[in-house]
């Protein structure tokens, strides 16, 4: 067994029911509570219910929201919308993907710091293509520009972080005190 507290499934379980239809709100709180499935949480859900494995597994793959992977710290949310794919989304997505040295088959990097994704869209079509990481927007991102905006990200939550309580920045507002999306904008809009 890996480091996965089963009281937790325990405790899941004995308040959700051991019923095979109460299998989307056990893997809905596994997601919630261990940001993934883990297998040993699984298989211990098929020792205390009449959830069978085929079941977990059918419902898990079925919806997106459920990952069988620990995902990384970080999301980076790659918009792929219309206007983003338009002007280049797929490549800032394989962009952060090489600099970040994530394999192929895989979405998030080594050290589990970050994790990248595709996502429909972020609204923020006039940035295309957009990135969001955290709190943080960023507009206009180019393939050459991911490891700036990196950077300006870490550097955000490293000053957040050394902020004193109570006096952490508004992740509105982002480490510089201006709009991310603005920020982005001053940033790439001359890539």
């Amino acid at each position: 067994m890996g480091n996965v507290d089963l009281k937790f499934v325990d405790d899941l379980v004995s308040s959700v029911g051991i019923g095979a239809e109460k299998v989307l709100p056990i893997l809905q709180g596994l997601q919630a509570e261990y940001g993934y499935l883990p297998q040993e949480a699984l298989e211990r859900v098929c020792e205390l219910t009449e959830i069978t494995p085929a079941s977990l597994t059918g419902v898990s793959t079925f919806y997106d929201q459920f990952r069988h992977e620990p995902a990384g710290e970080h999301t980076i949310a790659v918009c792929v919308g219309t206007a983003c794919h338009v002007k280049g989304a797929d490549q800032v997505y394989e962009a952060f993907k090489r600099h970040l040295q994530i394999p192929d088959e895989g979405d998030t990097d080594a050290d589990g710091q970050f994790t990248v994704a595709k996502i429909a869209c972020l609204g923020c079509c006039t940035l295309a293509p957009a990135v969001q990481i955290g709190s943080m927007t960023f507009g206009h991102v180019t393939p050459d520009s991911v490891g700036t905006v990196l950077k300006e990200y870490l550097q955000a939550v490293e000053s957040n972080a050394a902020k004193k309580k109570g006096a952490l920045t508004d992740p509105i507002q982002g480490a510089s005190g201006r709009n991310p999306c603005w920020l982005g904008v001053l940033l790439y809009r001359s890539g």
